[in-house]
């Protein structure tokens, strides 16, 4: 079994986080993955076996102000682990992508280095940093259940792909589901305008 838990996170909005800021959020937490992946899968498909787990996060379903590069880093591996659980299904390879909430580790004790350098006070960032660093060793979630989770799903014969971990990361995403269905639903007529006419199908 692979378990990739890499995550890094640094706060800003999109307008002020540096070049290096953003990349170095995508590097840590899609990049990491990505090489881990490829440098385990020649031998997982040789084997014909084997068993990924990509730690994801809420965040990669709904995308929370002044978090853009982790939000993007996260969504895409979601997008990532969707597309190689298809990838390798034939070599008896499965792959879940797991989705945290808010679990009591040491992901938020990052002090300082938790804010981009730069700072547009329109955007209040700091009001994020500062509730973060307020919820920082008070997290509901517990590190030990979810890592026994992880251990009985190895044990699985047909794991889940997605799999959200938390009451509060359940009640964001189906928040999140139930808003976009809505969002969809009142825009169809304009989704569903686009298609060539028949006279010009012909």
């Amino acid at each position: 079994m692979i378990v990739n838990n890499a995550g890094y996170s640094i706060y800003g909005s999109v307008e002020v986080l540096s070049n290096e800021e953003f990349r170095k959020t995508i590097d840590v937490n899609l990049f990491g993955t990505v090489n881990v992946i490829r440098a385990a899968m020649p031998h997982l498909r040789k084997q014909r076996s084997g068993y990924i787990i990509n730690i994801a996060s809420v965040a990669g379903y709904k995308g929370f102000g002044n978090s853009p590069s982790y939000a993007a880093g996260k969504f895409a591996i979601i997008g990532l682990s969707e597309s190689l659980a298809e990838e390798v299904k034939p070599f008896g390879v499965s792959v879940t992508v797991v989705a945290p909430g808010f679990f009591r580790t040491s992901f938020l004790d990052k002090g300082d280095e938790l804010v981009s350098k730069n700072n547009i006070a329109e955007y209040h960032a700091e009001a994020l940093v500062d509730r973060l660093r307020a919820m920082n060793g008070k997290q509901p979630g517990d590190p030990d259940k979810l890592t026994a989770a992880l251990i009985r799903l190895s044990k699985e014969q047909n794991p889940p792909v997605h799999l959200l971990m938390g009451p509060d990361a359940y009640q964001i995403v189906m928040q999140k589901r139930a808003a976009e269905q809505e969002e969809f639903e009142t825009w169809k007529d304009l989704t569903l305008s686009t298609d060539l006419d028949d006279k010009k199908l012909t």
